[in-house]
C-alpha cells in the first residue's frame, strides 16, 4: 500500500505505540481496515504499555469537525491509573482524549492540529466550576467567540507531560470548552473554525462517510486510529 508523503508521516508515528505489531489488511469499497496483534514493551515508555483498563465508548467524534483527516484516540476507565499518575495536575482529565488533524494541517502543526480532552467532572459553562477550570489552565483570556470563552494555555501546563510525546507541539495553545471537552489548538483561527463547525453541526459524528466507516469497526476502544486519505 502506498500513501502520499504527508500521510506516510502519520503511519511513521505508529512506532510510538508498541514494540511489535502485526496487521492484516482488509480492502473495503471505501475503506482500508487493519486488524491484528500488538505487543508493547513492559518497561519502555511506549503508548500502549499503560493500557490495561476497560475500553470506552467512542463519543469524542461527535464534536470533531467533519474535515478531520486524522484522529488518534485514547481512552481509559480511570485516568488516575494511566502512566502511573505521573502528572501532578491531571485531576480534571476524564476517560477520553485525542490528537486530531484536520485537512488544513501543516508539517509544523502550527495550523490544523488539535488536542481534545474529555473532562472528568464536566462543569456547566458559565458556572463557577467552569471558571475555575479556565483559571487552572489559563495564562490569560483572549476573547469570547460565538459564546465560547477562549483562553491562552498556561506555560506551566504541559500536555506532553500529561498525555505523552504525541502532544509535544501544544505549548502555547489557545483552548475552549465544547460540551464535555477541552479543545486545544496552536492556531486561534483554527480553533474558531473548530467552533464554527460544531455550531453548524458539521461534525465527524454526523458525517456519512465516517459513519459508514465506523460501522465496520468497533464502537469502544482504548486506542483507535482514523485516517481519512
Amino acid at each position: 500500500i502506498f500513501f502520499s508523503p504527508k500521510k506516510q508521516d502519520i503511519f511513521n508515528e505508529l512506532k510510538r505505540f508498541a514494540q511489535w505489531t502485526e496487521l492484516d489488511i482488509v480492502m473495503e469499497e471505501e475503506a482500508v481496515l487493519f486488524y491484528g496483534y500488538t505487543l508493547p514493551h513492559d518497561s519502555v515508555g511506549q503508548i500502549l504499555t499503560p493500557f490495561k483498563q476497560k475500553a470506552q465508548e467512542i463519543e469524542l467524534a461527535n464534536i470533531l469537525p467533519d474535515n478531520t483527516a486524522v484522529m488518534v484516540y485514547f481512552a481509559v476507565e480511570d485516568f488516575g491509573k494511566y502512566l502511573d499518575s505521573r502528572a501532578t495536575n491531571d485531576n480534571w482529565i476524564g476517560k477520553e482524549w485525542a490528537y486530531v488533524l484536520d485537512d488544513s494541517y501543516t508539517a509544523d502543526k502550527t495550523a490544523g492540529a488539535f488536542a481534545v480532552i474529555k473532562m472528568k467532572d464536566p462543569p456547566v459553562v458559565g458556572h463557577s466550576k467552569s471558571d475555575e477550570l479556565f483559571d487552572t489552565l489559563s495564562a490569560a483570556v483572549d476573547k469570547n467567540y460565538q459564546g465560547f470563552r477562549i483562553n491562552r494555555i498556561d506555560k506551566k501546563l504541559s500536555l506532553e507531560h500529561l498525555l505523552g510525546g504525541l502532544f509535544e507541539d501544544f505549548k502555547s495553545s489557545s483552548f475552549t470548552i465544547i460540551e464535555d471537552y477541552v479543545v486545544f489548538a496552536n492556531s486561534l483561527a483554527g480553533l474558531k473554525q473548530f467552533i464554527d463547525k460544531y455550531q453548524t453541526q458539521q461534525t465527524l459524528g454526523k458525517d456519512l462517510s465516517y459513519l459508514k466507516f465506523a460501522e465496520q469497526t468497533v464502537s469502544s476502544a482504548n486506542l483507535y486510529l482514523y485516517v481519512n486519505t
